[in-house]
C-alpha cells in the first residue's frame, strides 16, 4: 500500500474478498455488506440481530429489498423472525419464522389478489387459516397449495361448513355439514376444490327433503346445488325422482312423481308434457325441449289414470301447507349468495 494515502488505505481494510467468494465491506458503526458470487447482497449491522436485509440480485439494491430479520451468521441465510417480499403477480409477504432460508413455523403470507394465509408451515405442508378476500374462510391443511384436509368454512354470507372428516375413497372430496341460512342443512360428499355439495342429503326448513348428487361448480347463484340428480320429497309424501337444471326439474330427461308417497299415485314421463306438466305447471319450455315431438303426442296420452291421480292431489292440495304446493318441486333451494 506504499504510496497510498490514509483514507484509501483505511478503505481497503475493510474490504476484501472471504474465502466463500464473496466481497465484504464494513463501515462505521459496525454497518456491513457482503456481495455473494451469486449476486446476492446482504446488509447488517453487528450487534443488532434483527437488522439484516437480503437483496436478491444488484439490481435490487438497495430500493427492493427480499428479506428483513434474523439471520444465521453463519450461512447468511434467513433464520427465525422475518419478512419476506416476493416480487411476483401471485404472492405479495410472508412474515414469520423461518427455518435453513424458508418460511417454517408460524406465520402469515399475503396474496396479492388480498388472501391471507395464518397458520403454520412445515416444509411444503400448511396448516392453519386461508382467508379469501370476500371474506370466507376456510381452516385445514394444505400440501403444495391443494387443500388436502378441511376443518371448517365459513363463507361472508352465513353459510358454514363443520362436522367434517376425510372421505374413505376419494381424495377430491371430503365429509361434513353445509348450514344454508333460512334454508336448511346439506349433510354428505363437499368437494374440496369449491367447498359446494357433491352428493347427499339437503333437509330444508320447510319440510322438504332432497337426496341426490350435484354437478361440480363454484357459482352456485340461488341455490345449494347447480345441477345434479336425485329425489326430492314434500312434506306431504309427495316425491319426484329425476335430473334437476338450476333451479327447477329437467325437462329433457324422464323421471318419476309419486303422489301419494313410494308406492302410490306414480307417473313416469318428462315432466313438461302429458298429466305430469298439470302437476308441475312447467308449461314454459326449453329450448332443449321443442324436439321431443313424438314423445309429447305419446306422453299426452297417458291413461286417464294418471289424470285421475292429478286430479286427486291437486284436489289434496288446498288442504295442505302452502310450502307442499307442486311449485316447490321446482325449486332445489332458497336464495344463497353467488361466492
Amino acid at each position: 500500500m506504499e504510496g497510498l494515502n490514509n483514507p484509501i488505505k483505511e478503505f481497503l481494510k475493510n474490504f476484501y474478498k472471504r474465502g466463500d467468494g464473496s466481497i465484504r465491506m464494513t463501515f462505521h458503526g459496525g454497518v456491513g455488506l457482503l456481495i455473494f458470487p451469486d449476486g446476492k447482497i446482504l446488509t447488517y449491522k453487528e450487534g443488532d440481530e434483527n437488522d439484516n436485509i437480503i437483496y436478491s440480485s444488484s439490481e435490487d439494491y438497495p430500493v427492493k429489498p427480499a428479506y428483513k430479520g434474523q439471520i444465521d451468521r453463519r450461512t447468511y441465510q434467513p433464520e427465525g423472525m422475518g419478512e419476506l417480499t416476493y416480487y411476483n403477480q401471485h404472492m405479495s409477504s410472508y412474515v414469520g419464522y423461518f427455518r435453513d432460508g424458508i418460511p417454517g413455523g408460524n406465520g402469515i403470507t399475503t396474496y396479492r389478489n388480498g388472501m391471507t394465509e395464518n397458520g403454520f408451515i412445515d416444509g411444503s405442508t400448511f396448516t392453519g387459516t386461508q382467508t379469501h378476500n370476500c371474506g370466507t374462510t376456510v381452516q385445514g391443511v394444505w400440501d403444495k397449495g391443494v387443500v388436502v384436509e378441511v376443518t371448517k368454512v365459513t363463507f361472508s354470507d352465513g353459510r358454514f361448513i363443520v362436522e367434517t372428516k376425510p372421505h374413505e375413497s376419494d381424495d377430491r372430496y371430503f365429509v361434513g355439514r353445509i348450514f344454508f341460512p333460512g334454508q336448511g342443512a346439506f349433510v354428505g360428499d363437499i368437494w374440496k376444490t369449491s367447498f359446494t355439495p357433491h352428493n347427499g342429503t339437503m333437509t330444508f326448513m320447510d319440510g322438504r327433503l332432497y337426496t341426490g348428487g350435484c354437478c361440480h361448480g363454484g357459482q352456485l347463484g340461488n341455490r345449494f346445488c347447480a345441477n345434479g340428480s336425485g329425489k326430492m320429497v314434500l312434506a306431504d309424501g309427495t316425491t319426484y325422482t329425476g335430473k334437476w337444471d338450476r333451479d327447477f326439474v329437467c325437462n329433457d330427461f324422464r323421471g318419476t312423481l309419486r303422489l301419494f308417497g313410494e308406492n302410490d299415485g306414480e307417473i313416469v314421463g318428462h315432466p313438461h308434457v302429458g298429466v305430469m306438466a298439470k302437476f308441475f305447471k312447467l308449461y314454459d319450455f326449453t329450448a332443449n325441449c321443442g324436439a321431443q315431438e313424438e314423445l309429447v303426442e305419446q306422453e299426452a296420452c297417458e291413461s286417464d289414470a294418471d289424470e285421475e291421480l292429478v286430479q286427486r292431489k291437486l284436489a289434496r292440495a288446498s288442504t295442505v301447507a302452502s310450502d307442499n304446493e307442486p311449485d316447490n318441486l321446482k325449486s332445489a333451494v332458497g336464495a344463497c349468495k353467488e361466492e
